[in-house]
């Protein structure tokens, strides 16, 4: 038989991808795509019956067997005497930062991870589904997905897909709901940002552009009616409402929480720490990209930079999500200028002690360990130690002593977005969290970059107790980085979507795959754009490339120093390049970063790839350490938002020799590693004359023009 065209055009883009596929991604036989479509299945139509092959093996659980196919039968003992005794209700609100929920969860977790082979896992993940809380039923399922050996490589749905009512406002939600009861097959509503979206609709009448003419899309175009409103529509903090909503910033945060949870032991559950799991430096890293990202939106907003969370006072900023969980309840608001005293009294309490004592680590620069010895915070270790104690995660020095709760679980980030969340909320089991205390919506709210920044003054403070890096830690010796040049930088608006198949209730014989309804948002974006740096050398070498974005004027338009604007510098890339003896020009493109990452496919798109590969089309490839990934950022969001005329920034490269231990590290899918401290060279304080001399080392004033959509692909390079 001949080839057509498109097949031969589809086998040469497969050896393509082949060709250029990491070391660590593997073709998937035939055992892994059933598993991987079965685990996907299993978050679809959370709320009802989905698949009958699921449907019979959890009406063939029993514990009885669970504990013969068990390699901790006390654990499916202690799950069964907890559920029998009484577990969440399916139709209450799961919150991670209740200690009664999150036991539970871990309960849950335990059952799932001990079991002996993936069949009697699949058995109990079954069974689950459809008699365990929803949302605690996703974390428990996701963290085991992420830490079975057996499940390695397999990918979890878009977290925002499987629990979207966290992602899309209520009134978009309740639409699609009324438009599926009407007897329509497809549909797209807008979920409206809270603040921003009014002023950009506005903008867009003025500029007569209407990029919506599909006969699906519904919009709202009323006032939001709720009593926050007028509160709300003016602030400063709104007009940043488009970035702290991004749908993909918030579920990237969820993702990094299921990842790598500061209660997984790693002697309880036999796993050692893997070289690209976070630990306690990696952490604190990445807090103060999210706060350093935050802020240098608010800059491109000309808003100051977000102060942080205070003992005794206001919480100036009010938030209304305008989100409701699955079970109806609305997440609730919190009122502008709302006081601490208003907060849960004992969970302030606790934060203030755990506070006292981070202090006190700081100041002394000593830690305490469980039998009473100091642990001294060297430059080399000291962040990796504050991370793991503020974290409280299992390599913490003293998790009783260190942590924000009794039961252990929550470190000083976690409090004090629990005493936050107090403020407007009971601990009662029925009641729900604020925004703040929802991994999926704590991005959304202001408050929640107060918190971090309180925590990340604490390592600054730290930090600046350590001598700034003098010229041979900073310098490459032979090796001038000579100018580097960009495409033309624009950001602009469009809408990201996502699919609602989870907030649509199905009758009988129907089947959720054959509905399409969607939400659009609006989110920043860029024009992916190439850079040049152009490093000239006198030898032959490996070296580390890091290219950060930070702030060249202060929000009144006065120039900032280098030690004033390292504080918001974001690294944008980081990879490792071969230098040659003479000229080197090192050429990269926006889309190949390994801190801004695209997004995964939609669940609709997974499965459709997995039955392609098993009927014999295109290979699916899967990532053998997706699971050991480090934190990243959205790719839509790069770049901080520009201006009509182009508001500046400033690009600073810095090549530095590769100080890997691995080779395997240099792999271009991974943030190379190496023994430098995270953030290097801006994370200490700086001596700019230091700066200056260093020749590898390169800052580049470079122009951000914001465009509207229809512009984008016109404006000239």
């Amino acid at each position: 038989k001949h080839f057509t065209m498109k097949a031969a055009a589809l086998l040469l883009c497969g050896l393509a991808f082949v060709a250029a596929t990491p070391a660590s991604y593997k073709q998937a036989d035939k055992q892994f795509l059933q598993r991987q479509q079965d685990l996907l299945q299993l978050f679809v139509n959370l709320q009802q019956p989905y698949n009958q092959e699921q449907q019979q093996q959890a009406n063939s659980f029993t514990f009885q067997q669970q504990q013969q196919n068990s390699n901790n039968v006390d654990a499916v003992k202690q799950f069964q005497n907890a559920y029998e005794q009484g577990y969440l209700p399916r139709g209450q609100v799961f919150n991670y930062y209740n200690p009664n929920h999150l036991k539970q969860a871990i309960y849950l977790f335990d059952l799932f991870y001990f079991a002996k082979d993936y069949a009697t896992f699949y058995q109990a993940a079954c069974w689950a589904r459809v008699n365990v809380n929803a949302k605690m039923f996703v974390y428990a399922l996701s963290v085991a997905i992420m830490n079975r050996p057996d499940t390695q490589g397999m990918v979890l749905p878009p977290l925002s897909e499987a629990l979207p009512y966290l992602y899309v406002n209520t009134r978009a939600v309740q639409l699609a709901q009324n438009l599926k009861q009407q007897g329509q097959k497809q549909a797209v509503v807008q979920s409206n940002n809270t603040d921003f979206y009014n002023f950009y609709r506005q903008q867009q009448q003025e500029q007569q552009e209407y990029p919506y003419t599909n006969k699906y899309q519904y919009y709202e175009r009323e006032q939001y009616a709720n009593q926050y409103q007028q509160q709300y529509q003016y602030h400063r903090d709104g007009r940043v409402s488009y970035y702290n909503e991004d749908i993909y910033l918030n579920q990237q945060f969820a993702y990094e929480q299921v990842k790598n949870p500061a209660w997984f032991n790693s002697k309880k559950y036999h796993q050692q720490k893997q070289q690209y799991q976070n630990n306690g430096e990696n952490f604190y890293y990445y807090l103060q990209q999210i706060l350093a990202r935050y802020n240098l939106e608010r800059y491109a907003n000309y808003i100051p930079s977000v102060q942080p969370f205070q003992f005794n006072q206001n919480i100036k900023t009010g938030y209304n999500p305008q989100l409701q969980f699955s079970t109806g309840q609305a997440v609730p608001a919190r009122p502008h200028n709302y006081h601490i005293n208003n907060a849960n009294s004992y969970l302030l309490e606790q934060l203030e002690t755990v506070d006292r004592r981070v202090a006190d680590a700081v100041d002394s620069r000593q830690a305490q360990a469980v039998d009473g010895t100091q642990i001294q915070l060297t430059p080399e270790t000291g962040v990796s130690v504050l991370g793991n104690l503020v974290q409280n995660n299992g390599d913490s020095v003293n998790n009783q002593y260190y942590a924000a709760d009794n039961n252990g679980y929550y470190g000083y980030l976690d409090q004090c977005r629990r005493v936050v969340s107090s403020m407007v909320n009971s601990y009662a089991y029925q009641y729900a969290p604020s925004a703040v205390e929802v991994d999926e919506a704590a991005n959304r709210d202001p408050a929640f970059y107060q918190c971090i920044s309180r925590i990340i003054n604490y390592f600054q403070q730290y930090k600046s107790q350590q001598k700034p890096y003098n010229q041979e830690q900073l310098n490459f010796q032979g090796v001038k980085v000579q100018s580097m040049t960009a495409d033309k930088l624009i950001t602009y608006f469009d809408n990201s979507k996502l699919d609602l198949y989870n907030v649509l209730s199905y009758q009988q014989g129907e089947q959720p795959h054959s509905y399409e309804y969607a939400a659009h948002q609006l989110q920043l974006n860029f024009k992916p754009f190439n850079y040049q740096i152009q490093v000239e050398s006198d030898k032959n070498a490996e070296a580390v490339v890091r290219v950060f974005i930070g702030p060249k004027y202060n929000t009144q338009g006065h120039p900032i120093s280098l030690e004033q604007a390292r504080q918001y510098f974001v690294e944008i890339d980081r990879f490792t390049t071969t230098l040659k003896s003479g000229q080197n020009t090192v050429q990269r493109s926006s889309q190949q970063s390994t801190r801004f990452t695209q997004q995964q496919p939609s669940t609709r798109q997974l499965f459709n790839q997995l039955q392609q590969a098993q009927q014999g089309g295109q290979a699916y490839y899967y990532d053998q350490y997706v699971s050991q990934l480090p934190a990243t950022f959205p790719q839509n969001l790069m770049l901080p938002k520009g201006s009509r005329e182009g508001q500046e920034y400033v690009l600073a490269v810095s090549v530095h020799p590769y100080q890997g231990n691995q080779p395997e590290q240099q792999d271009q899918q991974y943030q190379p590693f190496d023994s430098r401290s995270q953030g290097f060279p801006f994370d200490r304080v700086v001596r700019e004359a230091d700066f200056q001399q260093a020749q590898n080392i390169h800052f580049q004033t470079v122009k951000v023009f914001n465009k509207y959509l229809n512009e984008v692909n016109s404006v000239e390079q």
